[in-house]
């Protein structure tokens, strides 16, 4: 229910798993002068921008254009967004980070451009509507081995990283080729 955000200026450090359980946050806002972080339209960023850290889940509009210059979209970026039903990755992205877009419910499509060169685990996991992606050509999946080796244990098969991109996304036809 918190619904607005405020990064002092001497607030520095950003941990991937402080908002996001914070499914009511509309916008985030960085005092100036913080040499860490910035805002643009209530999403977080690094000051530098190549890194997109925090899309406010309950932000309004249902599509979003990522600004150009950002290369990475960092762990959980858009974890739990409600009202996103398509996002546009500019070029020069290049790292999808672990659960990016995880339960994105009402995503159905992401454009992704060619100069995207990895994703991790989970990165699209509980995407119900997703149905329209494509990754380029030599995406390496990132999954260390300890989380592979939990996951395999659940049920004895032996279960390839490129599953845990799209756990649980059930429109999705069929997964993009992998090299």
């Amino acid at each position: 229910r918190i619904s607005e955000i405020t990064f002092h200026a001497g607030v520095t450090e950003y941990s991937k798993y402080s908002f996001c359980s914070c499914y009511g946050t509309e916008r985030f806002i960085v005092e100036a002068g913080n040499p860490a972080m910035k805002t643009v339209d209530g999403v977080l960023f690094s000051a530098d921008g190549k890194t997109l850290l925090r899309y406010p889940p309950k932000k309004a509009g249902d599509h979003y254009d990522v600004p150009a210059g950002v290369e990475t979209i960092a762990d959980y970026a858009f974890d739990g967004c409600q009202n996103l039903h398509g996002v546009t990755l500019p070029m020069g992205v290049r790292h999808i980070g672990w659960g990016a877009f995880s339960e994105c419910v009402r995503l159905e499509s992401i454009v992704i451009p060619p100069t995207l060169r990895e994703i991790q685990a989970y990165a699209f996991s509980d995407c119900v509507n997703l149905h329209n992606l494509r990754l380029p050509q030599g995406v390496q999946v990132v999954c260390d081995e300890e989380t592979l080796a939990e996951i395999n244990s659940w049920d004895g098969y032996e279960w390839k990283p490129e599953v845990y991109v799209f756990f649980n996304t059930p429109r999705l036809e069929a997964y993009p080729e992998w090299d």
